[in-house]
């Protein structure tokens, strides 16, 4: 039985919480000659894979049945490489500058961010979905296979110069507070079926860090680190009838988290061997599953373990993108690719309709931790207010029997 506790591992947190959509973008905001202070509140999040879709993770949570067909749908889906990640984030930021600032402007904030991503083999999806039976007499390959589970708290300070000049720029330096944190990888694993299905053998290699895990409480301080976040901008401008339009690269979240010495590390190199099973229905099986839990599942896989402090890299981002209005829309269009968080490049086009007071957008993106996707966006401008809402996975939600992604996102400024 410890094999399905292990696969479901990654799948039960990967599916343990639904969250809005996440940019991943430095965004600065420009001070207008009339504003000297601005407040933002928002809140971001985004899941998605390019295997589990929204109806397995619905059915997954109710505890409705799926049938062999969803099954299969997914796996045909599926690559040989099997990507899931969730990332959600909500704070606030605050904006100044002085009355000769010759756009120089300040900032501060505050926020709380989560990431999960796990890399997982086209053969695990298939254990996980359908037991050993269909590996009878092989080998269920399950080598490089990877969780990640951190949350964490930021504080930031930074400036930016946002004059009417060629070139704009600013940084953030970031105070991090460790809050949790799991990393579990499969250096080497292989799950053999003998062909009467009765009997398994896992030889494998499985590393794993945790944060004290006595101290999982929110907001309390299981390890502490520094980052840094900024951007880079060329103001274009075609002639005197095209409006605003520049080229940014930007990078966010590039630091790093020292976690305490009571925090637990493992390693397995080993042979287990295991009674063999075949799931009818997964929702059907929880009965003969140990709780799903790092803990019980370490406890069963762990030959030693010790306390000790480690590190971790938080996972960046890096953006370059290319703006340009015009005068009923504009356009925006770019590349996205995450350090440390088993993420495909992501390529995105956006266009965006203008009114007086109103904008509507829509997006087309491929990559990142699905196949592609589509979004829509809304945004009310107003003299000292702007509000921003919208979704990256329309796709989701229209086809859920097909695609996986899952997010939302909403932003309120208002400008002294």
């Amino acid at each position: 039985m410890a094999y399905r506790n292990w696969i479901f591992l990654f799948i039960s947190m990967i599916c343990s919480e639904f969250v809005f959509g996440q940019s991943n973008s430095y965004s600065p905001i420009a001070l207008q000659d009339s504003n000297r202070f601005f407040i933002r509140v928002n809140g971001e999040g985004f899941s998605n894979s390019n295997a589990i879709t929204n109806a397995f993770l619905f059915g997954f949570v109710n505890g409705r049945f799926v049938s062999d067909d969803e099954k299969q749908l997914m796996l045909d889906r599926s690559r040989s490489t099997i990507l899931t990640g969730m990332d959600a984030s909500y704070g606030v930021r605050f904006g100044w500058k002085s009355k000769k600032s010759n756009g120089i402007q300040f900032e501060a904030g505050v926020a709380e961010k989560y990431h999960i991503d796990a890399t997982l083999t086209q053969d695990a999806m298939e254990l996980a979905l359908y037991g050993n039976r269909p590996f009878a007499g092989e080998e269920a390959n399950l080598d490089d296979m990877r969780l990640r589970y951190t949350r964490w708290q930021d504080i930031h300070i930074g400036f930016a110069n946002m004059s009417k000049s060629r070139w704009n720029y600013g940084v953030n330096i970031h105070g991090i507070i460790g809050n949790q944190n799991l990393d579990l990888s499969t250096d080497y694993a292989r799950l053999y079926t003998a062909e009467n299905g009765a009997q398994l053998q896992l030889n494998g290699s499985i590393r794993g860090d945790q944060s004290d895990t006595a101290r999982t409480a929110p907001y309390q301080m299981n390890g502490w680190g520094m980052g840094v976040s900024g951007f880079v901008q060329l103001n274009l401008k075609v002639n005197e009838k095209v409006e605003e339009g520049w080229l940014r690269l930007e990078l966010n979240d590039f630091g790093f988290v020292r976690w305490t010495d009571k925090s637990a590390r493992y390693a397995v190199d080993t042979i287990y061997y295991y009674e063999g099973t075949y799931i009818e229905d997964i929702f059907t099986a929880e009965s003969d599953l140990n709780p799903l839990t790092p803990d019980s599942i370490f406890n069963q896989l762990t030959e030693s373990s010790f306390n000790g402090k480690y590190a971790t890299y938080l996972p960046a981002s890096v953006q370059l993108s290319l703006f340009q209005s015009f005068e009923k829309y504009d356009v925006w269009a770019g590349a996205n690719y995450r350090i440390n968080a088993s993420y495909s490049p992501y390529f995105f086009t956006r266009v965006r309709y203008k009114w007086e007071h109103f904008r509507l957008g829509g997006l087309v993106g491929i990559g990142g931790y699905g196949t592609f996707n589509l979004g829509l966006d809304a945004t009310y401008l107003a003299d000292k207010w702007q509000v921003e809402l919208g979704t990256r996975n329309l796709e989701g939600l229209a086809l859920w029997q097909h695609f996986g992604g899952t997010s939302g996102y909403v932003g309120i400024t208002r400008f002294f």
